[in-house]
């Protein structure tokens, strides 16, 4: 579906599309851009885009009469808005792109070296860590787990009870009282 709104008074001619310009609409809007040309100087019409979701090749070519009749596209949106920058070329106000590029590469030029320099100090870090052999690895690890302890407590207790009890009886923990 199509809607068309036709707006001519002594500030502006504006012919403005909302929906879908495609199939059989491309033809209702074809009619009534002649209809509307004819009234109005091309060079002072705006064809308003803002509205439209999808274009399809019939609609495109619709699009690139008007551009070429004089009227001036706008309209919004990444689909729109590369339509239109398509039709018109380099007659769209490149100026803004030029500063939205500029701009852009302002911002991102710190951000690159902000992430190489830490990259770069990430690498110094690593490089600059004590190598650690493998026994040295695992008497932290068995320092540091409590389980390891809890097993070396147990065996010493064991041990301890064998060598106390040794004169007694051989089972130590299984003395009956």
């Amino acid at each position: 579906m199509l809607r068309i709104t036709l707006i001519n008074d002594e500030k502006a001619a504006i012919f403005k599309m909302e929906g879908k310009l495609m199939d059989e609409w491309v033809r209702e809007a074809e009619k009534a851009w002649k209809d509307f040309s004819d009234r109005v100087p091309g060079d002072r019409i705006v064809v308003d885009l803002c509205g439209v979701s999808f274009v399809d090749e019939p609609g495109r070519n619709l699009l690139e009469q008007m551009h070429a009749a004089g009227a001036r596209l706008l309209g919004t949106g990444p689909m729109i808005g590369a339509l239109i920058d398509e039709i018109c070329g380099d007659q769209r106000q490149t100026g803004k792109k030029w500063i939205r590029h500029v701009l852009g590469l302002f911002f991102l030029l710190p951000l690159v070296l902000l992430i190489c320099n830490n990259r770069t100090v990430g690498a110094q870090e690593v490089s600059a860590a004590p190598s650690l052999t493998l026994e040295q690895a695992i008497s932290i690890a068995q320092a540091n787990n409590r389980q390891i302890k809890n097993a070396s407590l147990t065996v010493a207790l064991w041990q301890r009870s064998l060598l106390c009890c040794s004169c007694q009886s051989f089972t130590p923990f299984l003395t009956s009282t």
